[in-house]
């Protein structure tokens, strides 16, 4: 069957037959648009403000502008939103959604380095996005808990293992 191509992105019609099920934290637009400008606007700001005391060339301000944005690159911008359905996910970037049945899925892993434990859905074959897709899973509680896989993982599992 195959992701769908960029042609056959999501309607509204197509989403309406089973019940959805939001994996993606309520947060994702703002981890994916919003921080990322205030914190490099914040950084820009700091560095006009301390030149002004402390002149120095552009370059000694290039490292932590460019970890910044590495960091941005890595962590923010991939990140969808993802909801569930019967028989598929569907990813969407804000600007293109797309349905990926879970026989395509090939794995299902969080990165428990990071405190909000990203899930990265690994596929197998290519889609639009890529050959994965990584969301910030709601979060039941801000403290405790890590020790166990969150719910948005046990869900894709429980579909990946269906099969």
């Amino acid at each position: 069957m195959g992701v769908e191509s960029p042609d056959d992105t999501c309607q509204d019609d197509d989403v309406t037959e089973s019940y959805p099920q939001v994996l993606s934290t309520q947060f994702t637009f703002f981890f994916k648009f919003v921080f990322p400008v205030v914190v490099l606007a914040a950084l820009l700001s700091a560095m006009m403000l301390y030149s002004r005391v402390y002149p120095r060339g552009a370059l000694g301000w290039l490292v932590p502008i460019g970890l910044v944005v590495a960091l941005f690159w890595f962590y923010a911008w991939p990140i969808k939103r993802v909801v569930a359905y019967d028989r598929y996910l569907v990813a969407s970037n804000y600007l293109r959604e797309v349905r990926i049945p879970y026989d395509e899925i090939a794995d299902v892993r969080e990165v428990r380095w990071i405190n909000w434990r990203p899930v990265v859905i690994t596929l197998k074959t290519p889609s639009p996005f890529g050959d994965t897709i990584m969301f910030y899973p709601v979060v039941d509680r801000i403290f405790g808990g890590f020790d166990e896989e969150r719910a948005a993982t046990q869900l894709l599992r429980r579909h990946v293992n269906r099969k």
